[in-house]
């Protein structure tokens, strides 16, 4: 009966090793496929919020040309104002002074 025992005792021993170690084994493959989840999902929300701030400059330049773009537009009409001013007067006083000119 002490051989049963002893012999039992040893698959008992064994049997706690290997479930250990097959635990140990799964434990490992879980933690290791969960880690590549949390890494997966670390990297696309990265990458959302890479995206969505390309997006969000890529609003600011379109805003910043169109203001750029606005004031040029702006500068361009005043100084083509300003030109036909001078050209009116400009003509005025050729038409004041050909007058005169023809009076006396």
């Amino acid at each position: 009966m002490s051989e049963q025992n002893s012999n039992g005792s040893a698959r008992g021993n064994n049997g706690f090793v290997g479930g250990f170690v097959a635990g140990a084994i799964a434990g490992a493959i879980l933690a290791y496929v969960i880690m590549q989840e949390d890494a997966r999902d670390l990297i696309v929300g990265k990458a959302r919020e890479a995206q969505n701030m390309a997006m969000d400059a890529s609003d600011d330049l379109r805003d910043l040309y169109k203001r750029g773009k606005d004031v040029v537009d702006s500068a361009r009409s005043n100084i083509s104002a300003a030109v036909d001013e001078v050209q009116s007067a400009s003509d005025n006083l050729r038409d004041d002074l050909t007058r005169k000119a023809s009076e006396t």
